[in-house]
C-alpha cells in the first residue's frame, strides 16, 4: 500500500545524496486491520528532474516478516562492502 503522507512531524531522518533524499523509519499502527505498521517514509527535496518520488514525501508500511527481510538484505549488503572495503586498501 502506498500513501502520500504530508506528516511534518520530527522524526529522525537519514540524509541521502548530498541531502536531496530523507528517509525515516517507524512504527505506525493508525490504521486499525493492517499488519503493516512499519512504515517507511522518502522525503524528497530535488528538482522535478531528478525526482524519484512525484510527492515530495512519500510512504509505505511493512509487515515485520517483510522489514526483518529488507534489515538482513541490508546487513549483508552492508557486511560484503565492508569486507570489500577492507580488501581495497
Amino acid at each position: 500500500m502506498w500513501i502520500i503522507d504530508p506528516n511534518t512531524d520530527d522524526r529522525e531522518w537519514l540524509s541521502l545524496l548530498d541531502g536531496e533524499l530523507k528517509v525515516a523509519v517507524e512504527f505506525d499502527n493508525s490504521e486499525e486491520g493492517y499488519q503493516d505498521n512499519i512504515k517507511i517514509v522518502f522525503s524528497e527535496n530535488s528538482s522535478p528532474a531528478f525526482a524519484l518520488f512525484k510527492a515530495d514525501e512519500t510512504s509505505f508500511g511493512l509487515t515485520s516478516e517483510e522489514a526483518r527481510k529488507l534489515a538482513l538484505w541490508l546487513i549483508t549488503a552492508a557486511d560484503k562492502n565492508d569486507q570489500w572495503m577492507q580488501q581495497s586498501k
